[in-house]
């Protein structure tokens, strides 16, 4: 049984600073926007890190990506270097990735169901659409034309469609006013859509079943 040690009320709060800082990414200046960006982006890092400081292992592999995606981001806003900007992305990513799988093993670990793990659960499904985000801004600087409805925008404009896009797609809701046109976005699209409406099913599933697990054995124990 794994020890739902982690306080994910802090990478939440982090994933909720990048969500709501996205729009001043396009409503803002373009340096406002770029260092807003970038903030966002170190304070998300930081925060979900933060999350995993009980667990040593974790936390120093997280730190040591955040530290390296921070450099990044300092290099990438000074110098508008396009391999700096992929870097950052992809060390975006990374650290969203393994805090997905740390987190789930927490989530989906036998136990009561509490606050923490829901937190948890919610966390999952917002990295989801982060980790989306920043692969889908991958694409659109290697295929400029990989989407319609995007034009012409600077790197900050491209995160905020993009982490726009992620959601609506992940919640399959589908405006339509950005489309992917590429057959590498399209798939990815798809494969993001489904893992949104597998992910949802899964987790109600499993948090309600343990929530009866555990009403169930206190129940025993009480007789």
């Amino acid at each position: 049984m794994i020890e739902t040690r982690a306080n994910f009320a802090f990478m939440l709060v982090g994933l909720i600073v990048l969500w709501g800082v996205a729009p001043v990414m396009a409503l803002a200046s373009s340096a406002i926007a770029q260092m807003a960006m970038y903030l966002a982006l170190g304070a998300a890092l930081i925060l979900g890190a933060w999350s995993l400081s009980k667990e040593r292992r974790f936390f120093l592999t997280a730190a040591s990506i955040t530290v390296l995606a921070v450099v990044c981001s300092v290099i990438a806003y000074l110098t508008g270097n396009a391999f700096a900007i992929l870097l950052v992305l992809s060390l975006q990513i990374v650290f969203w990735l393994l805090s997905a799988w740390f987190v789930g093993r927490h989530v989906l670990a036998p136990g009561q169901v509490d606050i923490n793990r829901i937190a948890g659960g919610i966390c999952i499904y917002m990295i989801a659409a982060v980790v989306w985000a920043a692969a889908y801004t991958i694409v659109y600087q290697l295929i400029p034309d990989a989407f319609n409805g995007i034009g012409s925008v600077p790197f900050e404009g491209q995160l905020y469609e993009m982490l726009y896009f992620s959601f609506v797609t992940l919640t399959t809701l589908g405006y339509g006013d950005v489309t992917p046109a590429h057959p590498v976005a399209r798939w990815m699209a798809q494969f993001q859509a489904v893992f949104g409406q597998l992910y949802i099913a899964i987790l109600i599933a499993s948090l309600v079943g343990m929530w009866i697990a555990s009403a169930t054995s206190s129940n025993m124990n009480d007789e």
